[in-house]
């Protein structure tokens, strides 16, 4: 299997697992509510917000890898237009943590965070290549 069919797959699995744990997390009450008394909801929310949290990291190790294995072309027409609404999103919605919608806000930093490295790995891979070419 190729990295970028490996990473496809990672990413693809990464929203999949996310969304599992967004689901149940917007199918329960708030979690401020349940650190206050605490029972088995808090587990069934702590559980979701874990579920969220490493489907979210499966995507981003799965967006690093894809980042290493495809052309320099793709990496900044993809990372750009994905990262730089997640930010506005961010800053324009200002969703409280308080909220039943806090389980969003990961959700916007792993993204942020994924198209910050993406650009990164963009600039250091257009450096190498830079040198090389020029040596």
């Amino acid at each position: 299997m190729g990295a970028p069919l490996l990473a496809r797959k990672l990413i693809l699995l990464g929203v999949v697992i996310s969304v599992l744990g967004i689901v149940l997390n917007l199918g329960g009450v708030p979690i401020l509510i349940h650190i206050r008394n605490p029972g088995p909801e808090l587990i069934y929310a702590m559980v979701s917000i874990a579920i969220t949290l490493i489907g979210l990291l499966t995507g981003l190790i799965g967006s690093l890898i894809w980042a290493q294995a495809v052309p320099l072309r793709y990496l900044l027409p993809w990372a750009l237009p994905v990262g730089v609404p997640a930010f506005a999103v961010v800053k324009l919605l200002d969703v409280s943590i308080q909220g039943s919608l806090a389980i969003f806000v990961p959700v916007f930093y792993a993204v942020e965070l994924s198209s910050a490295l993406i650009v990164l790995i963009a600039l250091t891979r257009f450096t190498v290549s830079r040198r090389k070419h020029l040596h």
